[in-house]
């Protein structure tokens, strides 16, 4: 391959560097979204009869959706980055076990 080549190809790898990194950041910043909503739309009103009525509908993600969303874009930013994911603490995490309790926890500490 000629230095013609090379630059092409150190470029384009360079490029999609970039691109998976700002991928991860756009999905980090997604988790931090999502983590300001509650997990469920909740309507009150009042019946015709003066009684409440209350309608809860979930959206259709969760806690652990939450922190799959953050993983994943910590993941995407630290191989950008040249970095292992395996050595980010959420690695050690059962996500399908959490509590929402321990995930308040733990995302008050990653922040911190």
């Amino acid at each position: 391959m000629n230095l013609e080549e090379q630059e092409k190809w150190r470029k384009r790898r360079q490029d999609l560097r970039e691109e998976i990194f700002a991928i991860g950041e756009t999905l980090k910043k997604r988790a931090e979204t999502m983590m300001a909503y509650r997990l469920a739309k909740v309507k009150r009103e009042t019946a015709k009869d003066g009684g409440q009525v209350v309608t809860i509908r979930p959206y259709r993600w969760n806690g652990n959706t939450v922190l799959h969303t953050y993983r994943l874009g910590v993941e995407l930013a630290m191989l950008a980055s040249g970095l292992s994911p395996g050595t980010h603490p959420l690695d050690e995490i059962d996500f399908q076990t959490i509590s929402d309790a321990d995930l308040d926890a733990l995302l008050k500490t990653d922040k911190e």
